[in-house]
């Protein structure tokens, strides 16, 4: 008896196992009976506009079976009904489902496009970049709005060049400083002032006292006893130049005398400036050495009065600009109509030549060749340019990436913001694909 038994165990386990495998088939049918029964009645719900209940069963069938294309279709019904908060939450909730998923991104980036939500487009593609999920179109849109910029601060009537992140600006009748963001940095308001081109910038508070204060806004320094000029220069390398009766004196913050009786001086910079003594401008160092010719027409600066960038310096002999090194040889064999000094952070200068201007290096190699009204040399890998009467920029390539639409334009700063003028006043904008 006992051996029948043993035989018969086989045979039910295989009836088990059988009857095991048709519980789980049938369960399955059963759920796929289910889920195909939410999403039908979703999309039938979402035909005839009823929201609530293509909604609720849309969710039904995400927690049964989830999928990017659900979820899609989930964000279509709130972007069908104009909820577009619902939409973006539901595909940001998509993106975390299925982090590796190209289409779940894509999705995204052209909701924020579609909003002109720009940074939200950078954002998106910056994530999915970091996951590898990158797809073609996604390029595409980062492409078509690389150069998308806002406005981020106006209401300014005169604005100085950015040095150090800080820029001095007017404000209706008074002057203060802004950050690379646009942000006032004290709230003081001055009757006039310099430029940070270092952590010190001369002011003339409402009371007409001049000082030097940091960016703080804490007074750090003084005039020499006696000095009443109104040519003071800015402070760099140490120094600052004081015109009094027509001649140039350098001084320390300590009230100082170290270098003086030229007629005309620019700024110092990387340990150089330029002079005007009886035989014309040249160059000297820290100790009022001479390097180079001294004998030049004319010296190009920028608004800080900054002439030695880059270490690069461009004089005017005889009717043309050469440019010169710090070592004070001729650099190049190019002569230009006219020439900009080099900005800090910036690739190439800008010059006139044949009465257009173009763009060279600090080898003297034309890299962009003569085409421009007018220009402004590189800072932080743009130029502004004016075509047509108008302002806009150009990139390294010297393609126009901003269309010239400005009435004036400044420099990019190194947070990608720059001031430009529309409508007879100053306002500063941002590039999204540094902002964001």
């Amino acid at each position: 008896m006992k051996y029948k038994y043993k035989n018969l165990i086989p045979f039910v386990l295989v009836i088990f196992m059988a009857a095991a495998w048709y519980q789980i088939i049938r369960d399955s049918v059963n759920a796929t009976r289910e889920y195909n029964g939410y999403v039908e009645a979703a999309r039938r719900f979402s035909d005839d506009k009823v929201l609530l209940d293509a909604v609720e069963n849309y969710n039904k069938a995400i927690q049964m079976k989830d999928s990017v294309g659900l979820r899609m279709e989930l964000a279509d019904v709130y972007k069908d009904n104009d909820m577009m908060d619902e939409t973006a939450e539901t595909a940001q909730a998509m993106i975390s489902a299925f982090p590796q998923n190209a289409q779940a991104y894509e999705y995204l980036m052209d909701l924020y496009l579609s909003q002109e939500s720009y940074g939200g487009c950078f954002r998106t593609y910056d994530r999915a970049n970091k996951v590898g999920a990158v797809s073609e179109r996604m390029t595409q849109i980062i492409s078509e709005i690389q150069y998308k910029y806002r406005i981020i601060a106006s209401g300014f009537s005169e604005v100085s060049m950015y040095s150090n992140d800080i820029c001095a600006v007017r404000i209706g009748d008074f002057w203060a400083f802004v950050d690379a963001s646009g942000v006032n940095l004290s709230g003081a308001e001055y009757k006039s002032t310099g430029d940070f081109t270092e952590d010190k910038v001369l002011v003339e508070n409402l009371d007409g006292e001049k000082y030097f204060i940091d960016s703080e806004g804490n007074k750090r320094g003084v005039l020499p006893d006696g000095v009443s000029s109104d040519n003071i220069g800015n402070f760099r390398d140490g120094v600052y130049f004081i015109c009094d009766s027509g001649k140039y004196d350098f001084y320390t913050m300590g009230k100082q005398k170290v270098l003086g009786d030229y007629s005309d001086a620019t700024t110092f910079a990387n340990g150089y400036a330029v002079v005007l003594t009886d035989t014309g401008f040249g160059l000297i160092d820290a100790e009022g050495k001479a390097i180079g010719s001294t004998d030049y027409l004319k010296v190009a600066c920028d608004e800080r009065k900054v002439a030695t960038e880059n270490k690069r310096i461009f004089f005017m002999k005889g009717d043309s600009w050469i440019m010169t090194s710090t070592d004070g040889e001729v650099v190049g064999t190019d002569t230009y109509e006219d020439a900009r000094p080099f900005y800090p952070n910036g690739a190439y200068a800008a010059v006139k030549k044949d009465g257009k201007w173009g763009f060279v290096d600090a080898e003297g190699k034309m890299c962009i060749a003569p085409q421009f009204d007018e220009a402004r040399s590189f800072s932080n890998g743009y130029a502004a340019v004016k075509k047509d009467h108008m302002w806009g920029f150009v990139d390294v390539s010297g393609t126009i990436v901003i269309e010239p639409v400005f009435q004036e334009a400044m420099d990019m700063n190194s947070s990608g913001n720059v001031f430009v003028k529309e409508n007879g006043g100053w306002v500063l904008i941002s590039l999204y694909q540094y902002n964001y």
